[in-house]
């Protein structure tokens, strides 16, 4: 009346004695050898469930403190994983990376050696200026010793016509613009 006649019914014997009828060898070290396969444990939670076309579950793929996904090794939960191509378009990448920094270094380099080159032009030039400079120096400084050399010349030649004739004759006459005729009557002005 109450209800409770399920539990009123007779246990089998096999489950009073602790006996089955189901045969299982063991091995040494505990491993089953025969019989009964050994049951994967279940959990409460859905497993070997990919998404976004990944093969692996997220947290199956670590590297430098950062969980991810080992299939595609991104590090972006619930990202679309591109698999075999994503691996091949990061080996792209790289190759494509270390050609530009070898690129990169030949045109440092070239640059360095243009560089080094200018430099050496600059100095160049400048040394030409320098040379220039002192060779305009030297000449300027030849001409004077020139025209002094001219100058002490015609004062030892005015000294001895001054000897010679015992007058200084002015300078046109010596240059030869003056005929004697006005040079006598100038010189009769003078004395």
């Amino acid at each position: 009346t109450y209800g409770g006649e399920e539990h009123l019914k007779e246990v089998p014997k096999e489950l009073l004695l602790g006996q089955s009828e189901s045969y299982v060898e063991y091995s040494r070290d505990g491993k089953i050898v025969k019989g009964q396969e050994k049951q994967i444990p279940k959990s409460k939670y859905p497993e070997d469930v990919w998404h976004q076309n990944h093969t692996s579950v997220w947290g199956s793929y670590w590297e430098a403190g950062k969980w991810g996904y080992q299939c595609c090794r991104q590090f972006i939960k619930n990202s679309y994983c591109l698999g075999k191509d994503q691996k091949k378009m990061e080996s792209n990448a790289a190759k494509l990376v270390t050609e530009t920094d070898e690129a990169n270094a030949e045109k440092e380099k070239n640059f360095e050696e243009t560089q080094k080159l200018i430099q050496k032009e600059l100095e160049q030039r400048q040394l030409m200026e320098k040379i220039r400079a002192m060779n305009d120096a030297m000449l300027e400084n030849e001409e004077d010793m020139s025209k002094k050399e001219e100058e002490e010349k015609k004062e030892r030649e005015r000294r001895k016509r001054e000897r010679v004739y015992g007058l200084s004759l002015p300078p046109l006459v010596v240059e030869g613009t003056y005929s004697l005729r006005l040079f006598l009557r100038t010189a009769a002005k003078w004395y």
